[in-house]
């Protein structure tokens, strides 16, 4: 059984318009197109496998001993963030902040960019999907309007960025605005 990351860096996750972390929030995954829920593992071996990962200050997962983790998966699947473990618990995909499905884990064994490449390929949110390798890049893409989904390689152009699924929140987008969730 191979476990994939589900992005070449630690993922960050936003929840509100504003870029505001999830604090506190729980990342949980599931098999794609159900509502069964699966294990995401802490390494490609698929140790640490947990079945929800609370989410810290920073909006970083956290592998359940405090420690920031790129979550792996063995399948392809849905995500999706609650704002507490017991909607996570109860699998309340009706009141999920957010869920994003049909994400294709990648055939090779290391994460890479076409990982994400992959992974983006596949989602099936809200409309289009165009890959940004900075928040920049989607800013002066003047065919995003409301609803689409973008993925951001990295969320400016001077950090180190990650894959980020991002839904545009209005029509005008600029890097001091944030519209880009």
């Amino acid at each position: 059984m191979v476990w994939t990351a589900i992005s070449n860096t630690v993922p960050q996750y936003a929840k509100n318009a504003g870029g505001a972390a999830a604090s506190g929030y729980y990342l949980k995954a599931y098999a794609d197109g159900t509502t069964t829920p699966i294990m995401m593992a802490t390494d490609a071996s698929g140790n640490g496998q947990i079945a929800k990962s609370q989410l810290d200050t920073n909006g970083y997962p956290l592998n359940g001993s405090s420690a920031i983790f790129t979550p792996y998966v063995n399948e392809n699947y849905k995500l999706a963030l609650y704002e507490n473990a017991t909607d996570a618990d109860n699998n309340a995909l009706g009141s999920a902040v957010w869920v994003v499905d049909n994400i294709e884990k990648s055939s090779t064994e290391d994460a890479t960019t076409s990982a994400i490449s992959a992974a983006v390929a596949a989602i099936t949110v809200d409309g289009v999907v165009k890959t940004f390798d900075t928040l920049n890049d989607a800013v002066i893409d003047t065919e995003l309007v409301d609803g689409d989904t973008v993925n951001l390689k990295e969320r400016t152009a001077n950090n180190g960025g990650g894959g980020f699924w991002d839904v545009v929140l209005a029509s005008t987008v600029t890097p001091n605005t944030y519209n880009i969730v």
